[in-house]
């Protein structure tokens, strides 16, 4: 890729959070039942006073792990695939080979939602399962394609606005608004196939 490459992880700044935020979000009322369960799993243990505050450091690390997920080839391309300009030049029959394609998109907003799963423990109890929920929007001012061989082989970006929060228990717990720093072209070296593999081969079989 030419243009610079951003995650989700990025885009919601997990490894930029400051001691003080860190500790408000592990002080806060979403939190209590794994501070209450981490209280009874350690009767017994002694603790050092900051470990809770550095066990959720741990959590927001991994969960910055977990989140990992490449904005355009993870979130933006599969939406694009979808697309009907796009459908048709997965088909071969009507684009060969060695035909390439200029497909561009106009305004338009690609959604996502992930549920990332942790479950922390302390001396060899669950302290309780974890699911956070993950959910962003992305308004593409404008996107150009050039596709070949059934596959997305470049893409050209104008500039990207989003939108998105990180949840627990069904409680936003961190917001993200502004720009997204994803502007330029991008090779996609192999390319990337309009159709997946596995549903042709079940449109062969279908068709048997």
């Amino acid at each position: 890729m030419n243009g610079k490459q951003i995650s989700l992880s990025q885009f919601f700044g997990l490894n930029e959070l400051g001691d003080r935020q860190v500790a408000s979000l592990a002080n806060s009322e979403m939190f209590q039942p794994l501070q209450q369960n981490m209280a009874e799993a350690s009767q017994g243990v002694s603790l050092p006073d900051s470990f809770y505050h550095d066990l959720f450091q741990v959590m927001l690390d991994k969960l910055a792990e977990l989140l990992e997920i490449d904005l355009l080839r993870g979130v933006l391309i599969p939406a694009w695939k979808t697309h009907p300009d796009l459908q048709e030049y997965g088909d071969p029959a009507k684009h060969p080979p060695e035909e390439t394609a200029i497909v561009p998109l106009v305004e338009h907003s690609v959604t996502t939602r992930h549920a990332p799963t942790l479950e922390p423990s302390l001396a060899d109890r669950s302290l309780g399962e974890m699911e956070f929920e993950v959910e962003g929007e992305f308004w593409v001012k404008g996107a150009i394609l050039e596709v070949r061989d059934a596959k997305i082989v470049k893409v050209r970006l104008s500039g990207i606005e989003g939108t998105g929060s990180l949840g627990l228990a069904g409680v936003s717990f961190l917001q993200k608004d502004g720009t997204v720093d994803l502007v330029g072209s991008f090779d996609l070296a192999e390319g990337v196939p309009i159709v997946d593999p596995e549903v042709v081969e079940e449109s062969i079989v279908d068709q048997c």
